[in-house]
């Protein structure tokens, strides 16, 4: 697979397109940085989803709290970290290995007292044609990429100042035998 370029999503862009959104984490360590200005108490909503109820993720703000929810086919898992106010941004990063998983690290970025990053490892990785549905900025527009999230809050559309969401793709660090097998395996399952 060859290197995908970094995309930056504007805060109101429309859902980012499946296959788009897939190529900027297929098999492949990933960072999404969240660019909030200023973070704001009381802030609150969700700064980037992608996916379904099938698989996907979402990064959101809830009660002063930063919440990674990573769906794995209908099994989420989540990570929380604090946010003060004032904090610029929120990073999370995800690092692939050759067995098909992911070892999430989640941070806030640009406050006077940041912690150390909060982990979420040995996540399998979303593959085949999960997650089907692409990335949204400020809201899970479609998915829900995070069903408990969803039930509890709707939309959840980011109440404070919300400037952009950048994806930097990196390796691909899954072996290609492993890919092509997998991807045939996918074909094979939607026929």
């Amino acid at each position: 697979m060859k290197l995908v370029e970094p995309v930056r999503i504007l805060a109101g862009t429309p859902t980012l397109e499946r296959y788009r959104s897939s190529r900027l984490i297929a098999y492949r360590d990933f960072v999404v940085d969240v660019d909030l200005g200023a973070y704001g108490v009381g802030d609150e909503g969700v700064l980037v989803a992608h996916g379904d109820p099938l698989g996907g993720y979402a990064l959101y703000v809830e009660d002063g709290f930063v919440v990674f929810d990573f769906n794995s086919y209908g099994v989420v898992s989540s990570v929380r970290t604090p946010i003060a106010a004032g904090a610029r941004g929120v990073r999370l990063s995800a690092t692939a290995d050759a067995s098909v998983r992911w070892d999430f690290s989640l941070s806030v970025i640009g406050t006077e007292t940041e912690s150390e990053p909060v982990r979420l490892p040995g996540q399998l990785q979303l593959v085949g044609m999960a997650p089907w549905t692409g990335v949204s900025v400020g809201l899970d527009a479609r998915g829900p990429a995070s069903p408990p999230l969803r039930t509890r809050r709707g939309l959840f559309r980011y109440s404070g100042q919300l400037r952009s969401v950048t994806y930097t793709p990196g390796e691909v660090r899954v072996p290609a035998p492993v890919i092509a097998q997998i991807e045939a395996a996918a074909e094979a399952a939607a026929d």
